[in-house]
C-alpha cells in the first residue's frame, strides 16, 4: 500500500488432523483504512486459504467482537466455548467454517 507499511498479513496452517487448517490474521490499525477493499476480498482469499482442508478454525478470545463478527461474515460458526482458555485463563470460542468441496 505505498508508504503505509505493513497493513496486515494472513495465512492459514495445518493442524494436527490432515481435515483441519488453522486461518490466522495479524493486522495493525491502518487496516480500518482499508476496511471496505479487504471485506470486499476476503471471501476471495477465505477460499483460497481453505483448499484441500474440509475445515478451517481459529480460537477467538470471546471479548473481541470485531474479530467474531469478521468470522461469522466469512461463514465461521462459534463452535464450542472454553471459559479458561490459555495462559490468561480467558473465555475463548472456537470458530469453524466448512469449506464447500
Amino acid at each position: 500500500t505505498g508508504d503505509e507499511g505493513v497493513v496486515g498479513m494472513f495465512g492459514c496452517v495445518p493442524s494436527v488432523d490432515p481435515q483441519y487448517g488453522c486461518a490466522w490474521l495479524l493486522q495493525s490499525d491502518k487496516l480500518l483504512t482499508h476496511r471496505k477493499q479487504f471485506l470486499k476480498e476476503c471471501p476471495y482469499w477465505v477460499s483460497k486459504m481453505g483448499e484441500g482442508y474440509d475445515y478451517l478454525y481459529n480460537f477467538v478470545d470471546k471479548r473481541n467482537w470485531v474479530s467474531l463478527k469478521w468470522l461469522q461474515f466469512l461463514g465461521f460458526e462459534p463452535k464450542e466455548e472454553f471459559e479458561e482458555y490459555g495462559h490468561g485463563k480467558i473465555p475463548f470460542l472456537l470458530m469453524i467454517k466448512e469449506m464447500k468441496k
